[in-house]
């Protein structure tokens, strides 16, 4: 069965990405590492699957929820199965649905029901295969997750194949080729394929599997999936034995079963020693054919293969009987009574349960109907909401852009005012610079000489005056730097988007920016507790913290205070912005952070600052609330997670 939803990035785009991950982004390592180890798993390379997967359960393990260890362990689990590690497979499984039990995350839950899936198939019980098979599929059905109920379906007409029923295979197989059609997922179109024609060699309908086979191994070359090429090229085979052509068949089976070492796909391996055993056989090439299917037999029960070791029992016991060695034919004959009587004997005894399956597969399958139905009746609709929502986001940025417009306006006049009087003064200063140095040129012209010049009190009071001066224009050259300075920081132009930062020194590069623009009378009180650093939008951020102090500036009228307290907690950083103003009536507090306009004149203006800090708080996973008394206060509290590189998604 497969697992996990089709990813478009490549293994080279996933691994340069984990390359330019911070060292301290460990969520998003283990997220992008499960993502490539199923990638790896497209491209039929399990060994890299299995190595990838494994430094995502470590991490996960010791660094990270039950969500993404769960993750983790399905995709381990996966690429033991592959690998045909049926001890290791089944350790994966038990701790997977114990640790996906915990979680609300229903996709990891059908994984390890998966994974029981697979491990119940490899070891013959095919009840159990089954039920585990149908619950994964209702929940991928559930998720809407096609291409996972596609492998399913494709798993659950191998199961039904190997039990016989070829009427029940064809019809899972065909439900899983429309799933991956619709999906486009070229690799899943090329398995169903495969599964459509091992139906059909079953039937002895040898042209049309023979047209499916081609068509598929075509495609899995393409996509350089190995083992689906190993498995199509196996199948070729047989058509090739079916058909009486034991060269060919030779040829490709060989080269299958090299593509399948090469891989380390040992239960795979299996059934490419089962198949050469075979074709030796039918060749008289007793020899040859007794050193395959004994190497089969010994790997299948190092596998635990139950199906497998029958099969290779019955061959050499066919084996053993045409060279005349009867007593080891019974042997082998015995061992393949007794072990295929227990595969069957335990389906005999679930036939119950298997009715039960079926009846439950049927309202699944009912279910599925009734949610496609309302899909078709629905799709219209949510096509118009969709242009709607477009729509709608679209107006919303250019309101954003309006009101920041607006607020870079008020902003740019505050500025030009706070810059003026620092830059008079350096007019003056260079005004009486001039007027000095001509004083000088005068002193200087008239002296009979140094003496006469050194003694002149004159001069002592014009050099007075030039230090003086000097002192005057560099307090004022260092008062507009440092404006600039905290313009810039607040700006955050020359830094990253996504960044680690001091919330403190955010706020004070805001208030200095906006000190030009409050009242004179209106003082800012700090009360900073021990905050950590965070990681976020810093821009954004500032933005929120622009939007709040201004408001709370333009509430005061005449003296009064603005408080920035912050303070943290084990999980949440609390950031306080209180003043003294005239407050907000309780009536309006309900609409406060709705997008309001308002009629100036002939021109219509949106007031739309709490909407926009609302939605940049809440893309912080954090939340903004507010409390107000008319005529005391107002307080704004953003409350954000202490580790916001957790909670945001930063999916390329």
């Amino acid at each position: 069965m497969g697992s996990g939803a089709t990813m478009s990035a490549s293994v080279h785009d996933l691994e340069r990405t984990l390359l330019e991950l911070p060292p301290d982004a460990t969520i998003d390592r283990i997220r992008l590492l499960n993502r490539l180890a199923w990638t790896l798993r497209d491209e039929g390379t399990p060994q890299r699957m299995r190595a990838v997967a494994v430094e995502a359960e470590a991490l996960a393990r010791h660094h990270a929820s039950d969500r993404e260890l769960g993750s983790a362990l399905v995709a381990l689990g996966f690429a033991e199965y592959l690998l045909g590690e049926n001890d290791a497979l089944a350790a994966r499984a038990v701790e997977a649905r114990e640790v996906t039990a915990r979680t609300a995350d229903y996709w990891s839950q059908a994984g390890a029901c998966v994974l029981h899936g697979l491990l119940h198939w490899n070891l013959g019980n095919y009840d159990a295969a089954l039920r585990e098979g149908f619950d994964a599929l209702h929940l991928f059905e559930q998720l809407d997750a096609r291409v996972d109920a596609a492998w399913c379906c494709t798993a659950i007409g191998g199961v039904y194949q190997n039990l016989g029923d070829l009427d029940e295979a064809f019809r899972f197989q065909k439900q899983a080729s429309a799933l991956f059609a619709e999906s486009g997922h070229r690799l899943g179109a090329a398995r169903t394929q495969i599964g459509l024609a091992a139906v059909l060699i079953a039937q002895g309908k040898l042209a049309d599997a023979r047209a499916l086979v081609e068509e598929a191994l075509e495609a899995f070359r393409a996509l350089r999936n190995t083992s689906g090429e190993a498995r199509a090229l196996s199948d070729l085979g047989e058509i090739h034995r079916l058909e009486g052509h034991l060269e060919p068949a030779f040829a490709v089976a060989q080269e299958s079963l090299n593509l399948r070492r090469q891989a380390g796909l040992r239960l795979a391996e299996v059934t490419s020693l089962l198949n050469l055993g075979r074709l030796h056989f039918e060749a008289s090439r007793i020899r040859e054919a007794r050193e395959d299917l004994e190497a089969a037999l010994d790997l299948a029960r190092q596998l635990g293969a139950k199906p497998k070791i029958y099969q290779a029992h019955e061959l050499l016991a066919n084996l053993h009987e045409e060279s005349g060695d009867f007593a080891a034919a019974l042997d082998h004959w015995k061992d393949y009574q007794r072990i295929r009587e227990q595969v069957f004997n335990e389906e005999r005894t679930a036939s119950f349960r298997n009715l039960k399956l079926g009846f439950e597969l049927e309202n699944t399958k009912r279910e599925s109907e009734i949610h496609r139905l309302r899909s078709a009746e629905l799709k219209e609709k949510n096509e118009q909401l969709a242009r709607l929502v477009e729509e709608l986001q679209l107006t919303q940025a250019q309101l954003v852009q309006s009101e920041k417009m607006s607020a870079l306006g008020s902003l740019v006049a505050a500025l030009a005012h706070e810059i003026n009087s620092p830059l008079g003064t350096m007019q003056s200063a260079a005004d009486l610079t001039l007027r000095c140095a001509a004083r000088l040129d005068a002193l200087t012209e008239s002296a009979g000489s140094i003496a006469d010049l050194k003694g002149n009190p004159a001069l002592k009071s014009t050099m007075d005056a030039l230090r003086r001066n000097a002192d005057l224009a560099s307090g004022a050259t260092a008062r507009i730097g440092k404006l600039l300075g905290s313009l810039k920081s607040f700006a955050r132009l020359d830094q990253a988007s996504f960044a680690r930062i001091d919330l403190h020194r955010s706020i004070d590069d805001t208030l200095a920016v906006l000190e030009p623009e409050f009242r004179q009378g209106v003082r800012v009180v700090r009360r900073y507790g021990e905050i950590p650093q965070v990681y976020c939008y810093p821009a954004e951020l500032n933005q929120v913290f622009f939007h709040l102090l201004r408001n709370a500036g333009q509430a005061i009228e005449g003296e009064g205070e603005i408080t920035v307290e912050t303070s943290s907690d084990a999980a949440v950083i609390s950031l306080r912005f209180t003043d003294t103003g005239r407050g907000i009536p309780e009536e309006q507090l309900a609409g406060l952070f709705t997008p309001s306009f308002r009629r100036s004149g002939p021109r219509v203006k949106a007031s739309i600052s709490l909407f926009s800090s609302l939605n940049i708080v809440k893309k912080h996973r954090g939340d903004l609330r507010v409390e107000s008394e008319v005529g005391r206060y107002t307080a704004f509290t953003v409350l954000l997670p202490r580790e916001l590189e957790h909670g945001l998604d930063l999916a390329p």
